[in-house]
């Protein structure tokens, strides 16, 4: 496991695994029992995940989920695990996820307001626009936004609150 989130009733695990679920299953919060969420993920790998009001964003290297072609991001229901219409393709590995408020409250994995899904990684486009390492999708119709720092390597990791955006790594 390489990544959980958790809400009210569910504990999300994220990470190189296969079975009944392949790389993002489910758990009841209080049982521990496995929930019908099935994101049906290729063999590949989830390296992060980040829950928004729209769903449970994942991030990694898999190349299908839902059963279709859907690289290396994607936006699933966090009750079935269907992959969701906003969900983008991302132009390389996507290594870390965090979900920003733009307006309400930001709690360990919920949101509240309108929100965007800032996303890093070894990734060269989101959802066929052009972005070098880091992109930031919106909320609201799930398409890439303006914001489009270009560091010079891949952020290791973001921190976001209401204003601004924090990442950390070997850039410039």
């Amino acid at each position: 496991v390489r990544a959980i989130a958790v809400d009210r009733s569910t504990v999300y695990a994220g990470g190189i695994f296969v079975g009944p679920r392949v790389g993002v299953a489910a758990f009841d919060r209080r049982s521990g029992a496995t929930t019908p969420f099935d994101a049906r993920l290729d063999l590949g790998i989830v390296e992060t995940l980040a829950l928004t009001p729209s769903g449970l964003w994942v991030g990694g290297g898999f190349l299908k989920a839902g059963g279709r072609d859907q690289h290396r991001l994607a936006l699933l229901d966090t009750a079935t695990g269907r992959l969701h219409p906003k969900s983008l393709h991302a132009g390389g590995f996507v290594q870390a996820l965090a979900a920003r408020s733009d307006g309400g409250l930001l709690v360990a994995g919920n949101t509240e307001g309108e929100s965007s899904a800032f996303f890093k990684g070894r990734l060269d486009s989101v959802g066929g626009v052009p972005r070098r390492f880091a992109a930031a999708i919106s909320k609201i119709d799930g398409r890439a936004t303006a914001w489009n720092p270009a560091p010079s390597a891949s952020p290791e990791q973001f921190v976001v609150d209401d204003a601004s955006v924090w990442a950390v790594g070997y850039f410039t």
